[in-house]
């Protein structure tokens, strides 16, 4: 009888700098399009990191989306600074108090090429420096 193990690949920043001094209740999406560096990873592991001049009021968040695209990366679909979309985010960081926020969540990976909108919902503006959003691509291996 075989087990089934899970195995996962290098972490990988899907945003970063993008996010810098973002405001309470402002969007941004990343500048450049992503490609998974690990193929044939179905789930990750998404890991925010956050700081603020001020702690946020608990239960606040911090929204993913992943902007898709079908054709190679020429149109996505609606998403940006100023567009949120409809749908569910793929991504809930639900926020403590404090400065200083790690937080690690599951979630979905996206196949093909995509950008991540990120929408702080916090009460608070992100730092100028040091805030990313990275993931650790997850799957499944019979042992």
């Amino acid at each position: 009888m075989s087990t089934r193990t899970q195995i996962s690949a290098a972490n990988q920043t899907i945003i970063g700098s993008d996010m810098n001094s973002l405001p309470n209740g402002s969007a941004v999406i990343s500048a450049s399009a992503i490609t998974l560096t690990a193929t044939g990873y179905p789930r990750a592991d998404a890991e925010l990191v956050v700081g603020f001049g001020s702690a946020p009021t608990v239960n606040t968040t911090v929204l993913g989306w992943y902007i898709k695209t079908v054709d190679g990366g020429t149109n996505y679909e609606d998403g940006s600074s100023s567009i949120i979309p409809l749908k569910k985010p793929d991504l809930i960081f639900t926020l403590k108090t404090g400065t200083s926020q790690r937080i690690i969540i599951p979630c979905v990976l996206p196949v093909g090429l995509f950008k991540v909108l990120v929408q702080n919902n916090s009460g608070q503006a992100f730092n100028s420096t040091g805030n990313t959003i990275r993931i650790l691509p997850i799957t499944d291996q019979n042992a």
